[in-house]
C-alpha cells in the first residue's frame, strides 16, 4: 500500500474542509454562475473599453486566468493590478472588478476609494468585511456569496467562485460569449476527473498522489503556453501555500529566451529541479516544437522534467482542469510532508505584523 492510501491521513475536521473545498469546485462553479447572473447590474453597461481587476495572492488569480485567456474569450484587454493604486489609464469607460475574498485586503481597500474618482463602472466581489461595507454605503454592484462550498475558507480553493464570478460577469455584459450547453460539458469534465483524484481512489490509478510522490524533495519549475499561465500561477500559488513548498513558474516562448542557460549553477539547487512541462492542444505550432525542444535540453543537461497533458476540449475547460488537478496534487504534497494543507502561519505572520 502506498503511504498516501492510508485513511487515517485524511481524517481531522481541518483535513476534511481542505478535501471538501477542493472536491465542491464543479459545485462552486454552479452556485457562482447561477447567482451572479441574476444581479442587478448598478451601472451602465454601455462604453467599456478596458478591464482592471485588482486583488492580492489568490483574489488575484480569477482575473489573471482570465487574462491568459484574453486572446480566446474576452473582447476587451483585461490588465491585473495587485497593489495600491490603479493605472493612470482608468477612466469613465473602464470596468473596475475589486476582488477580496475576505474583504479585508489592505491593498484593494485602498484602491476602493480612488475608483470612486475615476468611474462608475464598478463591480465588486467578495464574501464580507470592510470591502461589503464599502459596497453597501455607495451602493455599488457586488456579489458576495454565501460560500457553502469553500469549508475551507480559503481563497486559494474559492477560485470556482471567483473566477466563474468574472464569466457570469462578462458573460452578462456581452464581454464574452458563454452558454448554458458549455457550463454543463465544463462541470461534466471536473465531476468525472474529480473522481480520479480523491483520497479515496487508490496512488496506483491516482494521477495526481502519483504527481506529488514524484515531487518530494524537489523544486518544481511549471512551464506552459500564455493561455494557461493565469492557471499555471495559480498551481504556483498552490504549491506555496498548500504544499509549503518552493515552485517557479515561466511561460512559453519566453523561456527560451534566458531561463536554459541557468542550469548550470549552483548545482545543488539545479539537480533538484523538477520541470513540470504542461502541454496543450491548444498551443501555438511553435510553442509545441518549443517545448518538444525544451524537454531535450532538459535531458542533455540531466535535469528531471515531467511531461502533462492538459485536460479539456476547449481552453477555458483547459485552464479549470488545470486549477483542479494542481489542488489535489499540491494536497497531497502536503500530506507527505506532514504539514498542514490549509494554514498560512508565515503569511498570517506578516499581516498581523503589519496592524502592529
Amino acid at each position: 500500500m502506498s503511504m498516501l492510501d492510508k485513511e487515517s491521513l485524511y481524517q481531522g475536521a481541518e483535513i476534511e474542509s481542505v478535501i471538501a473545498s477542493l472536491d465542491f469546485l464543479p459545485a462552486q462553479i454552479e452556485q457562482s454562475w447561477a447567482e451572479v447572473d441574476k444581479i442587478s447590474l448598478r451601472f451602465s453597461v454601455k462604453g467599456i473599453e478596458n478591464i482592471v481587476v485588482a486583488g492580492m495572492g489568490g483574489s488575484a488569480l480569477g482575473g489573471e486566468i482570465l487574462k491568459g485567456l484574453e486572446a480566446h474569450l474576452l473582447r476587451k484587454p483585461i490588465e491585473i493590478v495587485r497593489d495600491y493604486s490603479l493605472p493612470g489609464y482608468v477612466d469613465q469607460n473602464s470596468l473596475i472588478i475589486l476582488s477580496s475574498y475576505s474583504g479585508a485586503t489592505e491593498e484593494i481597500t485602498t484602491i476602493a476609494k480612488e475608483t470612486l474618482k475615476k468611474t462608475n463602472k464598478i463591480f465588486i466581489f467578495t464574501t464580507g468585511g470592510n470591502l461589503a461595507d464599502f459596497a453597501a454605503k455607495h451602493n455599488l454592484s457586488v456579489y458576495d456569496p454565501t460560500p457553502i462550498f469553500n469549508p475551507s475558507d480559503l481563497p486559494r480553493l474559492s477560485l470556482g467562485y471567483s473566477l466563474t464570478t468574472l464569466l457570469s460577469l462578462f458573460n452578462k455584459l456581452s464581454l464574452l460569449k458563454m452558454n448554458s450547453r458549455r457550463l454543463r460539458s465544463l462541470i461534466s469534465l471536473l465531476v468525472s476527473y474529480r473522481d480520479r483524484y480523491r483520497p479515496s481512489v487508490p496512488t496506483n490509478g491516482n494521477p495526481a498522489k502519483k504527481l506529488a510522490l514524484t515531487l518530494i524533495d524537489r523544486l518544481p519549475v511549471l512551464v506552459g503556453g500564455t493561455h494557461l499561465f493565469g492557471s499555471i500561477s495559480a498551481a504556483r500559488n498552490m504549491f506555496h501555500e498548500t504544499g509549503k513548498t518552493f515552485a517557479v513558474s515561466y511561460p512559453l516562448p519566453e523561456l527560451n529566451h534566458h531561463l536554459l542557460e541557468s542550469l548550470s549553477f549552483p548545482k545543488d539547487v539545479t539537480r533538484r529541479l523538477t520541470f513540470l512541462l504542461l502541454l496543450s492542444r491548444f498551443d501555438y505550432k511553435a510553442v509545441k516544437q518549443r517545448a518538444r525542444i525544451t524537454a531535450t535540453v532538459l535531458e542533455k543537461r540531466n535535469i528531471a522534467f515531467e511531461p502533462i497533458n492538459i485536460i479539456g476540449r476547449t481552453p477555458l475547460e483547459e485552464v479549470y482542469w488545470l486549477i483542479q488537478f494542481f489542488g489535489y496534487v499540491t494536497f497531497y504534497l502536503a500530506i507527505l510532508y506532514g504539514v498542514d494543507p490549509g494554514r498560512t502561519p508565515w503569511v498570517d505572520y506578516l499581516k498581523e505584523s503589519l496592524k502592529a
